[in-house]
């Protein structure tokens, strides 16, 4: 969820906390409580999809991690191997492409690091016979192939998890958008409140701003940035004033 939507997320729940801390002054109008709890409800639905949404990767991030630092291990175990026996044999060729660093290999990305690991690979298999003096052997060979090629599949399948992330994504815009509407009734119920209860209705109008909390701004003149509610100059002198940036929704 990006900043935007956060900050509006922060918005919503603070109208609900408002709302229901004030229930007093609308105990006869259940309508109006039935709005809030919808409310509520797209709240819970909005936090719901934001972590599936960060759960879409997870799990492969986290196989890719552990699979590419098994195969970092295993393809220089093998890479000294080759290198030693590319010296025993004067095989130059054989000991300059085996000479590897694990901070090398740390440094490559995904794509490069699995080129580099197949041709350590290719190579173990070429020289498998002199490898069986290092203890290298089919078997530990074909495990290694095994590895490779889930990290191998956990690469290609990245650009389909990045495309359902992106779903999920839209999915949030669209409850975001479903959360104003349930505002706008919200902001019409208020409405019979500006006369009467003039102190809750200010109270909800400073709750209903979008205050962007993730960035700290100079304070101006006076020292406070005035939240607008719409209300006439003397009501806004008895408003919270609040030393951050305030949009309208």
């Amino acid at each position: 969820m990006n900043k935007r939507l956060s900050n509006k997320l922060t918005m919503l729940g603070g109208v609900h906390a408002y709302l229901s801390e004030h229930e007093n002054i609308y105990p006869s109008n259940p309508g109006m409580i039935n709005v809030r709890e919808k409310l509520h409800l797209k709240i819970t639905e909005i936090q719901n999809r934001e972590i599936q949404r960060l759960n879409v990767l997870k799990g492969k991030r986290e196989a890719k991690a552990t699979y590419r630092e098994l195969l970092i291990t295993g393809g220089l175990s093998f890479a000294a191997k080759l290198f030693d026996l590319g010296k025993e044999m004067n095989n130059i060729e054989l000991s300059s492409q085996s000479d590897f660093t694990r901070s090398e290999l740390d440094k490559q990305r995904d794509l490069e690091l699995l080129a580099t690991l197949e041709f350590i690979k290719e190579n173990s298999e070429a020289y498998i016979e002199g490898l069986s003096a290092y203890g290298i052997n089919e078997e530990k060979l074909r495990d290694y192939a095994a590895n490779l090629s889930i990290y191998k599949s956990s690469l290609e399948s990245k650009l389909t998890s990045e495309a359902i992330k992106s779903s999920a994504g839209k999915t949030l815009a669209v409850l975001f958008q479903e959360a104003s509407q349930i505002l706008r009734s919200l902001d019409k119920m208020m409405e019979e409140f500006y006369g009467t209860e003039r102190q809750f209705y200010v109270g909800y109008k400073s709750a209903r701003n979008i205050k962007d909390l993730g960035i700290r701004h100079k304070p101006d003149t006076q020292g406070l940035l005035l939240i607008r509610t719409g209300v006439n100059g003397e009501e806004a002198k008895n408003m919270e004033t609040l030393p951050m940036k305030v949009t309208k929704q």
